[in-house]
């Protein structure tokens, strides 16, 4: 199983990377499509031992099947609920877990859409796989994570951090009907940068709290955008494919004035649209806010020096999977 491995002191380790949404974002949770890859800069591992009683990230839980989580602080209510969702997957064969001690450390930048909470299910799950021997599927496995969150903790999400955490790569996915992947050769990729607010943007889940009702209604508006947006996914993935990089960075600056017209952004979340654009690059978020993922042409010294200079951070990211 990817992400997985034993740190040789009798625990169990399970990985996460953090995600990156190229094009169609945030239609995932409206029957759209999305074009994301994992990169390797920033991830999340979940250690799990055995102990005397329930520890979940330092917090002494007593009964961690019936307490609300989400009354709980830092990463323990992401943990206690991929435990909950294990054991319903696993059934009887969950027994053999007993009294746990989980602990978890990222390095994914809090709240700038690159999935650091859906990262921290992801590698949960491969932890407890691991150590009961139940290997989890790529499906099964991002199903359980989005159960984590939405039916666990009441988190609007939609599925694509989960699938393409769970898979890693480069993927093209499709929830118009079925989740559909299809993975992309990651050499396609052009030189991408990431900037980001270093105090991180807003909750993910309330950026949906005006479309979501709209959507739900069918508001010809709304619908229309997340139908352009799932095309937006698929016609960037033929420009990468016949290498029209030209055209990918037409459809990224698109897919950010779409999301404009219809979701509220914040003045520090433009201001990094602007600066890439203002610069020569196209951009877009990563992922509900906070921060933006752009393409590298020949101005990398004066995007890191523009960003820099407006207080935010940089980075050009390698993506890949866990074990590549």
């Amino acid at each position: 199983m990817e992400g997985v491995s034993s740190a040789g002191t009798g625990a169990s380790v399970g990985r996460a990377l953090a995600r990156i949404g190229l094009l169609g974002n945030p239609s995932d949770g409206y029957g759209g499509a999305v074009l994301a890859a994992t990169i390797r800069d920033f991830g999340v591992e979940v250690q799990i031992r055995s102990d005397e009683r329930f520890l979940c990230d330092g917090v002494e839980v007593r009964d961690w099947a019936n307490c609300d989580a989400r009354e709980l602080a830092g990463a323990a209510p992401l943990l206690i609920a991929a435990l909950r969702c294990f054991h319903r997957h696993a059934g009887p064969a969950a027994a053999r877990l007993g009294p746990l001690r989980m602990t978890m450390t990222s390095s994914v930048p809090f709240r700038v859409g690159l999935s650091g909470s859906s990262a921290i299910v992801i590698a949960a799950l491969r932890a407890l796989g691991q150590r009961s021997g139940i290997a989890l599927s790529g499906p099964d496995l991002a199903r359980l994570a989005l159960e984590a969150e939405t039916e666990e903790l009441d988190i609007t999400a939609g599925p694509q951090d989960r699938v393409i955490q769970a898979h890693e790569g480069v993927l093209l996915m499709d929830f118009h009907d079925e989740w559909t992947s299809e993975a992309v050769e990651l050499s396609l990729l052009p030189p991408l940068f990431l900037a980001w607010q270093t105090a991180g943007g807003e909750d993910s889940g309330r950026t949906h709290d005006e479309v979501r009702p709209r959507f739900l209604a069918r508001d010809p508006e709304v619908v229309a955008a997340m139908q352009r947006f799932r095309e937006i996914a698929h016609d960037g993935t033929r420009a990468l494919r016949s290498r029209e990089l030209e055209r990918f960075g037409r459809l990224m600056n698109e897919n950010f004035d779409l999301r404009a017209s219809l979701f509220p952004i914040a003045a520090r979340d433009r201001e990094l649209v602007v600066i890439a654009r203002s610069n020569g690059s196209p951009a877009k978020f990563c992922g509900s806010g906070g921060g933006v993922v752009g393409v590298v042409r020949d101005n990398r010294d004066r995007l890191e020096a523009a960003y820099s200079g407006a207080g935010f951070s940089f980075l050009v990211p390698t993506a890949g999977s866990c074990d590549s």
